[in-house]
């Protein structure tokens, strides 16, 4: 038996494309980034799920209600806090260009395998953990089920640890753009997880699309 996980990373915001680190303020989607989910949930309407779980924060949810509206109002759609971005404590709401000068010691490694705590936020180590619960848990719920999950760049790296391990302290961690589709999957018959695609964006063609970095 095979379980299917579609992971979807939100549309763009103003945030997004002003430099400013996001973590868990809700933050909506730009008129680009409604336009960037509508492209996505037209790809997406002939698609089959089981069930959608998206972020609570603002910019996931309204990215999922627009997959969800295209073809796929009947089934489950579920917000939780499990899918939330980490949470970035004092860094959140500043530009990057302030968070280098001040923070160096913790923006240096943001993109890097290695466990840090933001002040007043998350760890990495605890945002790990919190994602790696949240996949075991659904994947003993919906067992050879086809799973939507909406949510953020940085959960989409803790997922790919889950599942592909860890990248090397000397490279960066890979980035998947907004309003992008990756796919991973459990099989029970080999009793272990495999990433399948990253960051396809075929369906943003004809939109612009921001390289976050």
């Amino acid at each position: 038996m095979t379980t299917e996980f579609f992971f979807v990373r939100h549309g763009e915001t103003d945030t997004n494309r002003s430099g400013v680190l996001q973590g868990q303020h809700n933050t909506p989607l730009n008129a680009n980034g409604v336009a960037q989910a509508e492209a996505l949930a037209e790809y997406l309407r002939d698609f089959e799920f089981d069930v959608i779980y998206a972020s609570d924060l603002l910019r996931a949810s309204l990215t999922a209600e627009k997959i969800a509206g295209c073809g796929h109002e009947n089934i489950p759609f579920i917000r939780t806090p499990d899918l939330r971005e980490m949470d970035c404590g004092d860094l959140e709401g500043k530009h990057w260009t302030e968070l280098r000068e001040k923070y160096s010691d913790k923006v240096n490694v943001f993109y890097r395998e290695v466990d840090t705590e933001f002040p007043n936020g998350e760890s990495k180590k605890a945002f790990q953990q919190r994602v790696s619960n949240f996949l075991e848990k659904i994947l003993e719920k919906h067992r050879g089920q086809k799973i939507l999950l909406v949510s953020h760049g940085g959960v989409q790296q803790r997922i790919f640890y889950h599942i592909a391990g860890a990248v090397n302290e000397s490279n960066l961690l890979p980035l998947a753009g907004n309003a992008s589709l990756s796919t991973f999957l459990y099989s029970d018959n080999q009793n272990a997880w495999q990433l399948t695609s990253w960051n396809f964006r075929e369906h943003l063609k004809n939109l612009p699309q921001h390289q976050t970095l």
